[in-house]
């Protein structure tokens, strides 16, 4: 099994956050789409922000 530090996880939550941005854009979404996508990308940019302020082994907050 592999295991990925949260840093090397963050520039994944950034792309897949481009991505629905991206998804946003077209015209011909519902308006049940644009709601789900916009509440997931809600949802990553919040995981995102919380795995921030959440310390790996091996880092420290001095």
């Amino acid at each position: 099994m592999c295991t990925i530090g949260r840093g090397a996880i963050r520039p994944q939550f950034l792309e897949v956050k481009n991505g629905i941005d991206q998804m946003l854009e077209q015209p011909d979404l519902t308006d049940g789409e644009r709601q789900t996508l916009e509440g997931d990308r809600d949802a990553v940019t919040a995981l995102a922000e919380r795995l921030a302020n959440i310390p790996t082994p091996g880092r420290s907050h001095a």
